[in-house]
């Protein structure tokens, strides 16, 4: 594991340079996230001159509108330089609900629709540079390349890169020397880019935080995680400023009091206190000096250790929310999967959150390589020893994605794989050595069940069938609509969706008030009891 200095973000002659960066993310018709990355590219590039745009296709439209949409935005805006965010290729959900055949899954691969849109680009910026980042293209950044027909790509956080890029761009410089640049057909090592800006980040008001606000404390992670998509950068880790960090919370609490709610932050780290929990003790720390704790709530991943009583004592004081990464309770499964945990180190996390009353949930994974029916057992007996004051959520299976090291696993073990025939973008095929994931995922109901504090798959459709709504909410704010079709095109809709409305109207409610539609908001009826989590 290596620590770096994040590089700072170079500053060049970009004035006039028309740049358009692609939130191309297909769930935010379902799940609605601000392009927090965008905003950080854009306020980098912005610091140069530039003149940047951003697109979020398939939020700013419906669907079957999302690529004629950009091809339309890319003809009027003409870039020189157009960028795609792949935030996810996958909604990576193995299993949501009990329902369905047992050999079927609920992860829906993305990629065909990724390609639609940079297809659609291509259409209207024929002449532009395309390049590709994100959180997702790390996973397997030469195949990503191939299936969209990109010939660049960034590896890492592109801040300083994307800026040099830009330049290069239109200096017609070579291209070679840029931080974290993938160039298609190269089979050479790059290393992965870190940057910091050098203000705050730069946020658009209409992409309202319906679920949290992200804000980045550090880069990197410390873990090669068998199944996770970070594991291909892990092991280049910075932490950035940490009165900048400061700063930028500060800025999400003052607008959180602005339109009359509680700032809700979500630290988009890979794992908040590692590689040592110093960092973050700092940061909670200096929310609690600044007397933002008051008014803010966070939620952030974190790794069961390090975890001292005196980080506990300040995930209270500001009103966290950790989401723990446990994955299993069997030494024999967490070293099968390069988790650097073992049952001892769960044992003395849950003491320490029950100790200092600290509000959290633990994350477990049934299905993993190396797992087996007596593993899984044991950490079904341990999970139903958790004090009732700890929540315990679990899912079944591990999404088979290629580039990712569970590939490797689930090639030599083709008769554990469901839904597909093997690694894949296209098909949504899960590893699970225990048996078909929905089956399996029944099994685990009962075996978890009569305990308040652990979770269950329900029955029925996936909850995000039903938050359709929220894209649509965006979309009136945008136009400016009256509360008459706000009323009949949002708010009727979310008081029909059954064990979601108070979640979804509190979120509408949200994206009204973030973007000073008081008359909208006072047409949105909350319920009095507290919305439901929607985890991550």
């Amino acid at each position: 594991m290596r620590s770096q200095t994040p590089v700072p973000v170079m500053r060049a002659d970009l004035t006039g340079m028309r740049i358009c960066l692609v939130h191309a993310n297909p769930w935010q018709a379902w799940r609605p996230v601000p392009p927090y990355g965008l905003h950080r590219l854009r306020t980098a590039l912005e610091a140069s001159g530039a003149v940047v745009s951003i697109v979020d296709p398939y939020l700013e439209r419906p669907e079957d509108e999302a690529e004629g949409h950009l091809t339309t935005r890319l003809r009027e805006l003409a870039p020189e330089l157009v960028g795609f965010s792949l935030r996810v290729v996958d909604t990576l959900v193995p299993v949501e609900t009990t329902d369905g055949s047992d050999l079927s899954s609920d992860s829906t691969p993305l990629l065909r629709q990724i390609r639609g849109l940079v297809d659609a680009a291509r259409r209207g910026a024929p002449e532009a540079t395309f390049v590709v980042g994100g959180a997702a293209f790390p996973t397997a950044p030469q195949l990503l390349l191939g299936e969209l027909g990109v010939d660049l790509g960034i590896l890492g956080n592109g801040e300083a890169a994307v800026v040099d890029l830009a330049h290069r761009v239109r200096t017609s410089a070579p291209l070679s020397g840029v931080d974290g640049l993938v160039h298609r057909g190269c089979t050479l090592p790059v290393r992965p880019a870190t940057a910091a800006l050098g203000t705050t980040t730069r946020r658009d008001p209409w992409w309202a935080p319906v679920f949290s606000v992200p804000v980045r404390t550090r880069t990197g992670c410390g873990m090669f995680c068998s199944y996770c998509t970070s594991s291909n950068t892990s092991g280049v880790n910075a932490n950035y400023s940490l009165d900048l960090v400061l700063d930028e919370i500060g800025e999400v609490v003052t607008r959180s009091r602005e339109v009359g709610v509680v700032a809700d932050i979500h630290f988009a780290d890979e794992e908040l206190n590692l590689p040592t929990e110093d960092h973050a003790v700092a940061v909670l720390q200096g929310i609690v000096d600044r007397g933002y704790a008051p008014d803010l709530r966070w939620s952030g991943y974190l790794n069961p250790r390090p975890f001292s009583d005196r980080l506990a004592e300040l995930v209270k004081a500001t009103n966290g929310y950790p989401e723990i990464t446990v994955d299993s309770a069997v030494d024999s499964v967490l070293l099968a999967n390069r988790r650097p945990v073992r049952r001892r180190h769960l044992d003395q996390l849950v003491d320490v959150l029950v100790r200092h009353e600290v509000t959290s949930v633990l994350n477990l994974m049934f299905g993993m390589p190396g797992e087996t029916w007596e593993t899984a057992l044991e950490t079904v007996a341990w999970a139903r020893r958790v004090p009732e004051a700890v929540q315990v959520t679990w899912g079944v299976g591990v999404r088979v994605l290629p580039g990712l090291p569970v590939a490797a696993v689930a090639a030599t073990e083709p008769q554990h794989v469901y839904a597909g025939a093997g690694p894949s973008f296209e098909e949504p095929s899960l590893y699970c050595p225990l048996g078909p994931p929905r089956a399996v995922g029944r099994r685990l109901n009962e075996l978890l069940g009569g305990r308040p504090n652990i979770d269950q798959i329900p029955a029925g459709e996936s909850v995000w069938k039903s938050t359709g709504v929220l894209a649509v909410a965006y979309r009136l704010v945008a136009a400016g609509a009256d509360v008459d079709t706000w009323v009949r095109e949002v708010v009727d809709v979310a008081s029909c969706a059954g064990p979601v409305s108070a979640r979804l109207l509190k979120s509408v409610d949200l994206i009204a008030r973030w973007n000073d539609r008081l008359d909208l908001a006072e047409a949105t009826p909350l319920s009095a009891a507290p919305a439901p989590p929607v985890h991550r």
